[in-house]
């Protein structure tokens, strides 16, 4: 989940920046919409990793 998110925050969201700056709008929907599937992963390791914890106390 850190290297999801160190991902995301290292390599996608400067390059997010970049198009903002830019004003290349269609680029940056598109790293917006990178961005999001990657939130979209992390909250299912999330959900994994709980309900592994939880089943495994049975």
């Amino acid at each position: 989940m850190a290297g999801v998110f160190a991902f995301a925050y290292g390599i996608v969201y400067p390059r997010l920046r970049l198009h903002c700056d830019a004003a290349a709008w269609p680029m940056a929907a598109a790293t917006l919409n990178s961005i999001r599937q990657l939130v979209g992963v992390n909250l299912l390791l999330a959900l994994c990793t709980v309900a592994i914890a939880v089943f495994s106390r049975s």
